[in-house]
This record gives structure tokens, C-alpha cells and sequence, in this order.
């Protein structure tokens, strides 16, 4: 039974969520559309509250965006346009979360919203 018990746990260790991560809010000063935030991206998300329909770009130096998760939770498409940007439109209203790495586990990045 306790052979059992530790295969389920080992298991379920096996299946945790690969981005569990420490939460950063996008805040954007007032007047402006674009927020930033320079430092350590490893096992962060950086969220960012938006109306549909919005455009999100996100400027990423020293790194790349990996992953958008919508309100939802799911992983959303979004366009890498090769220079160190990235765009995506929203569907919904709500927080997006974003994943970025970066070279020694830092980066400069950029969220406007339009």
C-alpha cells in the first residue's frame, strides 16, 4: 500500500503545471498604454488586464515570449515577428497571462495595449 501510495504521488509530481509561477502585474501609468519591467523572468508570469478586442505588443530584450495564457487559462497563438516583438489581438475581456525567458534569467520587456 504505501508502494501505492509514493507511485501516485512520484505520478502526480510528474503531471504538475510546468508554469507555476510567481505572478507579476502589468500596471500602466496613468495616461500611458504601455507598461515594463526589467529583471528576473525565470519563474515569473506577468499578467495584464485588457478589453476585447484589444492589440497586446510585447518588446522582449535579452529573451523571448513562450507562452499567453487567456482569462480561460488556455495557451493562445500569438505572432512572433522576429525582431524581439510579439503580437496578439484578444478574443475576451479579462487577464492574460505571459511567459518569458531570458539569457541568464533576465530580460527587458515592454506590454503596450491598443
Amino acid at each position: 500500500m504505501k508502494k501505492l501510495a509514493l507511485s501516485a504521488l512520484v505520478c502526480a509530481l510528474c503531471v504538475a503545471p510546468a508554469y507555476a509561477a510567481t505572478n507579476v502585474p502589468i500596471v500602466f501609468p496613468k495616461g500611458s498604454y504601455c507598461g515594463s519591467y526589467t529583471g528576473q523572468v525565470a519563474g515569473k508570469s506577468f499578467s495584464l488586464s485588457v478589453a476585447k478586442g484589444q492589440t497586446i505588443d510585447v518588446t522582449v530584450g535579452g529573451g523571448e515570449l513562450t507562452k499567453v495564457l487567456s482569462p480561460r487559462g488556455k495557451s493562445i497563438y500569438f505572432e512572433d515577428n522576429a525582431d524581439g516583438t510579439y503580437s496578439l489581438r484578444t478574443s475576451q475581456k479579462g487577464t492574460y497571462k505571459f511567459y518569458i525567458t531570458g539569457g541568464g534569467g533576465y530580460a527587458d520587456v515592454n506590454f503596450c495595449a491598443s
